[in-house]
């Protein structure tokens, strides 16, 4: 039994309250009683039976980061924690691992919002038929004993029979831990599936067998495609050998042309050097020239000009350095003798006349040694000139020297390019290819021809063998589409019974599960309802006298007695047997008395653990016993 439970952030709230063996939340709407409810159905089982079982759908629950959920069981408690990370909206989950009970709690509105038909397979899906003689070995046998025909089966099948047993080998190996009654339903969804498909299937087979000529009809092709493939192969392998002739004969004219061309080429090349040659008496005239001049030796080759332009250039800076001096050294001598004259003519002093003789005299002898400065500078710059004037007709005997060599040189270049002009006429006139006949222009067309001819003929066989393959491919295809149509039937017909077998075994195991569900149920609908809880005809119901009640024309308060008998019989599956009813003020305030005064009894006979209920009033509650009310 849940002792207590405790929350935070589940759906905005938080709460910690104790629980007992039946317990009544009530309060007005949108105070936190379904919170409560919510709270211990994801202490319970981990995720909400209405919301994805993934960490992100158990998380909508929450009204704030972390969502805490604590249990308190007699001898046990679960701690349950879901985080999400801001940064990337992903939800983490810490706390007890898996669920405590079996997927068996029902939700109330959940349940009351289906139809007849999903309410029974809403039930049958939460019971472990392994626990009640389900055997996926029995349903594989009858699998592998489907036959079309008694006594006969032909390989198609046998095949497709083999397909399907290991197709549910191959689905009951995947299946891990889900229901097998609702495995069971998906697997007829699935082999209807096929068999809708396969129909398609064959219905399109037909049309085009339908389409298809049938053997026998229409024009027979004149050769068979044997005779056909012989005579086009034969004519190929001739227009192949004639074309062959003509490509050489075509070659042996490009040939040809490219000679032509290519001695064209070598005689302009001839013609070209011959133009550029000097003629024969300007060559003697040259030879003769160059045997009458003296040969010149390696020294006399180099130009010196260069040098003695470099040395001239040097004299005359040398010569401006001179004249400049020489300035100089006059303009020292005016300023000496005119601060000499005014040192004499400014004293009249006859006391003074010796001094100034000495004056006199020395500034004479500075004059006379600035004299001797210029004079030598003088000397320095005559000997320049002529230096200058002796380069300069050096430099002419040398430029004179120099166009000699280069009229020397031009000649023997000159005699050395003729001579090698010749040569190389020579070597082109070795070189010039023989002259290649052209081939004659009838041998072509007759090629042509013959060509023509042979590609008619093939053309013939080609339409032959063409008509040939068609009608082979055509009866080809008939019987491969007769073939395909068979196989398709005989698929169809054996899922046709695949899902008949596995109706039959669905039909079996629901029988098991509603026993066991429906004489449990009764334990609590006995006495309440008019009649015994039953199944019929695919749905819930009783039967008022002779008439049978269906569970979509209950009333409310008949719909939540079916609710709370079916809550106890599933959690007659898990150790924890408890039943969570959200809506109980669906019930008239009779059946609300019967129902609380059957829960109390189970209860207090340890049939059931625990009851936690939704209620807005107190109504009711009188002959339950001891009753824990959470007002909120």
């Amino acid at each position: 039994m849940i002792t207590r439970v405790k929350a935070s952030n589940v759906k905005g709230l938080s709460f910690d309250d104790a629980l007992e063996p039946i317990t009544l939340l009530t309060g007005a709407n949108h105070t936190g009683k379904t919170a409560r409810l919510d709270a211990i159905r994801i202490g319970l089982l981990g995720y909400h039976p209405r919301l994805p079982q993934t960490n992100q759908g158990t998380f909508k629950l929450a009204g704030g980061s972390p969502m805490l959920v604590d249990l308190w069981l007699d001898d046990d408690k679960i701690k349950r924690e879901w985080h999400l990370d801001t940064r990337t909206g992903r939800v983490s989950y810490a706390g007890c691992d898996g669920s405590r009970v079996p997927p068996v709690l029902l939700d109330a509105r959940q349940y009351l919002g289906m139809p007849a038909r999903e309410k029974l397979w809403y039930v049958c899906e939460r019971v472990d038929v392994t626990k009640h003689g389900y055997n996926d070995d029995a349903l594989l046998k009858s699998i592998e004993c489907i036959s079309i025909e008694p006594n006969t089966t032909s390989e198609n099948e046998r095949k497709s029979v083999a397909g399907l047993v290991d197709q549910f080998r191959r689905e009951i190996k995947e299946r891990g831990k889900q229901n097998v009654t609702a495995w069971l339903r998906e697997m007829v969804d699935k082999l209807i599936s096929k068999r809708k498909e396969l129909d398609a299937g064959l219905k399109a087979q037909e049309g085009l067998l339908n389409a298809q000529p049938q053997l026998g009809e229409g024009e027979s092709p004149a050769l068979s495609v044997e005779e056909a493939t012989a005579g086009r192969d034969r004519l190929t392998r001739k227009l192949a050998d004639l074309e062959g002739q003509l490509r050489d004969l075509k070659m042996n004219i490009d040939l040809a042309k490219e000679n032509k061309r290519n001695r064209e080429d070598v005689q302009a090349d001839i013609d070209d050097i011959t133009d550029r040659m000097i003629t024969e008496v300007e060559l003697d005239a040259l030879k003769a020239q160059i045997k009458r001049r003296r040969p010149l030796v390696m020294g006399e080759e180099n130009d010196q000009s260069e040098g003695l332009r470099a040395r001239i250039e040097k004299q005359l800076s040398d010569n401006e350095k001179v004249d400049r001096t020489i300035d100089k050294i006059e303009q020292e001598r005016e300023t000496l003798k005119e601060k000499a004259d005014g040192v004499l003519a400014g004293d009249k002093c006859p006391t003074c006349k010796s001094w100034k003789q000495s004056y006199t005299k020395w500034w004479k002898a500075e004059d006379k040694k600035l004299k001797d400065r210029r004079d030598s500078e003088n000397h320095a710059h005559d000997i320049n000139v002529k230096a200058i004037a002796d380069l300069t007709l050096e430099l002419e005997r040398e430029e004179h020297r120099v166009e000699k060599v280069r009229e020397h040189l031009a000649s023997v270049e000159a005699v050395r390019r003729t001579e090698e002009a010749r040569e190389k006429i020579a070597i082109l006139r070795k070189s010039m290819p023989e002259l290649v006949k052209r081939p004659d222009d009838k041998e072509w067309n007759a090629l042509e021809k013959s060509i023509t001819e042979a590609r008619n003929e093939l053309e013939l066989f080609e339409r032959e063998h063409r008509r040939a393959i068609s009608a082979a491919t055509d009866r080809t295809r008939l019987l491969q589409a007769q073939e395909k149509a068979k196989v398709l039937e005989t698929s169809r017909n054996v899922h046709k019974l695949a899902i008949a077998a596995v109706e039959a075994e669905a039909k079996r195991v629901t029988d098991i599960v509603l026993a066991q569900v429906l004489a449990r149920a009764r334990e609590v609908t006995g006495g309440i309802l008019p009649g015994d809880f039953q199944y019929a005809d695919g749905e819930f119901g009783y039967y008022n006298g002779a008439a049978w009640v269906t569970h979509d024309t209950f009333s409310g308060s008949e719909e939540m007695i079916a609710f709370a008998a079916l809550s106890y019989a599933l959690a007659s599956e898990s150790p924890l047997k408890i039943i969570l009813m959200d809506e109980l003020g669906r019930l008239d305030l009779e059946h609300k008395r019967k129902l609380m005064k059957r829960m109390r009894e189970m209860v207090d006979d340890g049939r059931l653990h625990q009851f936690c209920g939704i209620d807005v009033t107190l109504d009711g509650y009188e002959d339950a016993g001891k009753v824990k009310v959470i007002a909120l």
